[in-house]
C-alpha cells in the first residue's frame, strides 16, 4: 500500500509499505497510536523553547518510511533490501519473511508507537513514578510477557528514558491481541519480536547490517528536519537527497566512511545546541516534575488497572506553562565517563530524584536544576538555571549552585579523568563573576600553565596552599616574574587566612568585559571564593598584585581596587580593600 503525506518544509513524500510493516500499522492505527502519533510534537516540551519546533513525530516517521521505500526502489542484489530475512519470524505463512526493507519499515514504526506526549519529558516521568510506586510497577509489570520482564526491569533499575519507548510499545502490542478479533495475537507477537531482536546483542552480520541501516536512516531524519529550525548554521536539503537518491544511496547508507563521519558531527552539534542546551537540560526537568505530578494525581484517582495504564500512556499529560528561569542566568556542565571504569553518579539511576533534591536543597523557588544523559549513556549534561530577579536571592543560589556542582564531581572515583573539567571550571568562575559584576558581562580567562588547571577546590587553608605551589611548580619555566609576583601574592593572602571549609579559586588571568564592548573594563590577578559560609560575611576575595620598586605595592593595588569595584561591583554588595603586606592588596566581598 503507498501513502503519501505533506510534510511541512518537504513537501509530499510517498511511502510503500511493505506486508508485514502494514499489518504492524493497521494494528497500531486500529488503536489510534497513529493519530496520537500526528498530534506528539517530535521534541516534546522543548517546544517551549524552540518556537520553530513544528513537526510532529508522525513526520519524523514518515520520512523514514519514505526514505526506506527509496532505498529498496533502487536496490541493487549486493545490498539486498528485497531479500527475505529469516532472523525475527514472519506474521503467517500467507504473508512471508519479510524483507530487509520491510523489518527496517517494522522497526521505525515500532520504535517510535512508544513514544508519549512529551516524549523524554513523559518518559522520565513515567519511569520515576514506576521506581517510587510499588503498585503501578507490579501492574505494568504483569501486563508485559514473562520474557520482556528481565528488560522492564533493566531500563527501570538504570533509568534508561531512551529505552523506554520501547518498554511502552511492548505494552501496546500486549493489549491489542484482540485486534480482527484475535488475529492481532500473530502481528502482535511479530512485532515483538522485532523489538527484542533490535535490543539483543548480537554478532550476526544480517541483523548488525539491519540495525546500522535503521541508525542511518534515524539519524539523517532527525538531522533533516531538526536542522530546519535549530540554532545551528547547516542543514540536510531533503529534496536534493530525493531527486539524486539513485546516486547518493549507496554514498548515504553503505561504504562511504566519510559521509557518516560527517553525518556523525551533524548530530552532535545538534546534541549539544538542541537536544542537550542549557536550555533543553532545565525544560525537560520542569517537564518532568509537572509530568509527574499530573500521573500522580491521575494515578490517584479510583483504582489502578492495565487498562488505565494504557490510557494514561497515550493521554496528553503535558502541563502547559512556559519557561520559568531567566535563559541568560544559567550554568551548564559536561562529565563525560566510562561505566564500566568510572563509576559515575548514583544520581543519574534516578535524575528526577536528583533534581528535585538539589532544587530543594538550593531554594527551589530560586533554581532549576537539571540532568541529561545522551543517548548512548555515557556523558552526563549538568544545568541549572536561576529564577529569581533579586540580586542577593541570585547570588545566594549561585554561591549554592557552586558548591553543589563540587559535590557532584566529587562523586566520580579519584582515577576519574574528565575531558570537560577544565571547561566546567571556567563556566563556574564566570557565573560567579556574572553574579557580582552583573549577568550582562562577559569574561575571558586565560592561563599559562598547560595541561594544569588555574582552577583550585579545596577544604580549608593547608590543602589551597599546597595546591597553590604545585600549580607553581608546574609554571617553572614558563610563568613570567610578574606572574610568580602575582601567584605569591595570592599565597601570602591565603597564609594569613584560618579557613576551614570548601574553597575554590581561580588563580589564572580574568578580564571583564562590559555589554556590548570589546574594552577590558578590569582585569583581576586572582578570585578566592567561600561558597558554603554566610554571605553576609566576607566570601568573595579579589586579589590584585603590583610589583612596585618602592615597596609601596599595597597603596597602588588598593587604589586600583577602588577604582574598579567602585564602578563595577552590583549594588547588591559591598567591599573593604586590604593590603596584602607589600605584595598588592585584596577585597573583602559581602552582602550590602
Amino acid at each position: 500500500m503507498k501513502i503519501t503525506y505533506n510534510i511541512p518544509r518537504c513537501g509530499n513524500l510517498t511511502a510503500q509499505l511493505y506486508p508485514n510493516a502494514l499489518k504492524l500499522y493497521d494494528l497500531l492505527d486500529h488503536y489510534k497510536h497513529i493519530d496520537r502519533l500526528k498530534k506528539v510534537n517530535q521534541l516534546g516540551r522543548l517546544r517551549d523553547i524552540y518556537q520553530g519546533a513544528h513537526h510532529t513525530r508522525f513526520e519524523y516517521v514518515f520520512l523514514q518510511l519514505a526514505l526506506i521505500t527509496e532505498l529498496c526502489t533502487n536496490n541493487r542484489a549486493d545490498f539486498g533490501f528485497t531479500s527475505s530475512r529469516r532472523f525475527c519470524g514472519r506474521i503467517n505463512s500467507e504473508i512471508g519473511n519479510p524483507s530487509l526493507g520491510d523489518l527496517l519499515q517494522c522497526l521505525v514504526i515500532l520504535s517510535n508507537s512508544g513514544y508519549m506526549h512529551g516524549t523524554l519529558s513523559a518518559s522520565r516521568a513515567w519511569l520515576s513514578v514506576l521506581k517510587n510506586d510499588e503498585d503501578v510497577r507490579q501492574i505494568f509489570r504483569r501486563n508485559m510477557v514473562s520474557e520482556d520482564r528481565a528488560f522492564f526491569d533493566s531500563t527501570l533499575k538504570s533509568f534508561n528514558y531512551y529505552d523506554f519507548k520501547y518498554i511502552v510499545s511492548l505494552f501496546f502490542l500486549q493489549r491489542s491481541k484482540r485486534f480482527d478479533h484475535g488475529r492481532g495475537t500473530a502481528i502482535s507477537d511479530f512485532g515483538s519480536d522485532v523489538i527484542r531482536m533490535y535490543m539483543k546483542s548480537t554478532k550476526d552480520i544480517q541483523i548488525e547490517t539491519w540495525k546500522s541501516l535503521y541508525r542511518t536512516i534515524r539519524k539523517i531524519s532527525f538531522i533533516t528536519l531538526d536542522s530546519l529550525y535549530a540554532p545551528v548554521p547547516f542543514n540536510l536539503e531533503l529534496s536534493s537527497i530525493m531527486l539524486n537518491f539513485e546516486e547518493l544511496y549507496e554514498t548515504l547508507f553503505i561504504k562511504n566512511a566519510t559521509y557518516n563521519l560527517a553525518l556523525n558531527s551533524l548530530e552532535q552539534a545538534l546534541q549539544s545546541s538542541v537536544y542537550l542546551s542549557s536550555d533543553a537540560c532545565l525544560t525537560t526537568s520542569k517537564a518532568t516534575a509537572e509530568i509527574r505530578k499530573e500521573l500522580n494525581t491521575r494515578i490517584s484517582k479510583g483504582n489502578l488497572t492495565a487498562t488505565r495504564i494504557n490510557n494514561l500512556l497515550t493521554e496528553d499529560l503535558n502541563v502547559k506553562s512556559s519557561v520559568n528561569w531567566t535563559r541568560e542566568r544559567k550554568l551548564i556542565l559536561t562529565y563525560s565517563f566510562n561505566r564500566k571504569q568510572d563509576q559515575p553518579p548514583a544520581a543519574i539511576f534516578n535524575p528526577a530524584k536528583w533534581e528535585s533534591d538539589t532544587e530543594n536543597k538550593i531554594n527551589s523557588s530560586q533554581v532549576i536544576a537539571g540532568l541529561l544523559l545522551n543517548g548512548t549513556g555515557n556523558t552526563i549534561k549538568l544545568s541549572f538555571g536561576l529564577k529569581s530577579t533579586s540580586p542577593v536571592e541570585n547570588q545566594k543560589a549561585t554561591l549554592k549552585i557552586i558548591t553543589e556542582a563540587i559535590k557532584f564531581r566529587s562523586q566520580f572515583n579519584s582515577n576519574y579523568i574528565n575531558s570537560s573539567d577544565l571547561n566546567n571550571q571556567n563556566e563556574m568562575v564566570k557565573m560567579l563573576l556574572k553574579s557580582i559584576f552583573g549577568w550582562e558581562t562577559r569574561s575571558i580567562l586565560s592561563n599559562s600553565v598547560v595541561g594544569k588547571s588555574a582552577t583550585i577546590f579545596s577544604k580549608g587553608r593547608a590543602s589551597f596552599i599546597s595546591k597553590l605551589d604545585e600549580y607553581i611548580d608546574n609554571g617553572a619555566g614558563v610563568l613570567e616574574d610578574s606572574e610568580i609576583h602575582e601567584l605569591n601574592a595570592i599565597r601570602r593572602f591565603v597564609e594569613n587566612r584560618a579557613w576551614a571549609g570548601l574553597t575554590f579559586g581561580y588563580v589564572g588571568n580574568m578580564r571583564l568585559f562590559l555589554s556590548g564592548s570589546n574594552n577590558i573594563a578590569a582585569e583581576f590577578d586572582g578570585i578566592i571564593v567561600l561558597p558554603t559560609i554566610n554571605p553576609s560575611n566576607p566570601f568573595i576575595y579579589l586579589i590584585e598584585a603590583k610589583n612596585t620598586a618602592n615597596g609601596m605595592g599595597h597603596t597602588v593595588a588598593i587604589n586600583q581596587i577602588r577604582n574598579r569595584l567602585d564602578d563595577l561591583l552590583s549594588d547588591h554588595l559591598s567591599y573593604t580593600p586590604h593590603p596584602i603586606d607589600n605584595l598588592g592588596a585584596y577585597a573583602a566581598i559581602q552582602l550590602s
